[in-house]
């Protein structure tokens, strides 16, 4: 009996010093690969934009320089998937509504009937934080370019100089500090909900460790 007690023991010890030990595994890179003059890698990273938020203030790339964040792409008039993915977003800064780390972004794919004013009072419905979530507008071929060629939320063989072109799309990217795109989730999935908020905690531990 003895030694079958410290054969537990023992057992336990070590499946205990293993879950303290074992980090998750990096989060992979979406996108395509390029490489520099040296040979290093270059990953796909969200290229420089500008656009009006929701309190008429100019936001660009730079804003989100150094920050974790998700963003999405909507339009308020929308009754079918945007509604969820909004409350969706809403349980996300909820989570990290104290982490000035973490940010949400999300571009209106309707400029014309989405102005700042209409944005605003949207923001406002869905208690949307003031320098942690942005709600933008702006032209509408430089928003549907930056889904395509940014975040890669549209097909490469899509015209989006065609005014004729709507397109929406239910998908949050997850964004890390360099603006490189680190997960690609449903935006009205709760399980994919969960595993987005798990994420960033596995991104922003990833962050800390490697400084």
């Amino acid at each position: 009996m003895f030694n079958i007690q410290c054969l537990k023991l023992a057992a336990f010890a070590v499946l205990f010093a293993f879950s303290c030990t074992t980090k998750n595994p990096p989060l992979p890179f979406i996108g395509e690969v390029d490489f520099d003059e040296k040979g290093d890698t270059i990953q796909h990273s969200i290229p420089a934009f500008s656009f009006e938020n929701q309190n008429g203030k100019t936001i660009t790339n730079k804003d989100y320089e150094g920050k974790i964040y998700v963003a999405d792409f909507f339009f308020t008039s929308c009754g079918s998937i945007c509604p969820m993915m909004t409350s969706n977003l809403s349980k996300i800064q909820e989570e990290f509504k104290d982490d000035s780390e973490i940010a949400l972004l999300s571009f209106t794919v309707n400029p014309k009937m989405d102005s700042a004013k209409v944005l605003k009072a949207y923001a406002q419905k869905y208690k949307a934080i003031d320098g942690k979530w942005n709600f933008c507008t702006g032209e509408k071929y430089k928003i549907y370019r930056l889904a395509q060629k940014g975040f890669l939320l549209i097909s490469p063989e899509v015209d989006v100089n065609d005014s004729s072109q709507f397109i929406h799309d239910e998908r949050f990217n997850l964004v890390d500090p360099k603006g490189r795109i680190r997960g690609s989730y449903i935006g009205t999935d709760s399980a994919e909900i969960e595993k987005l908020i798990n994420d960033i905690k596995i991104l922003k531990d990833e962050i800390h460790s490697s400084e």
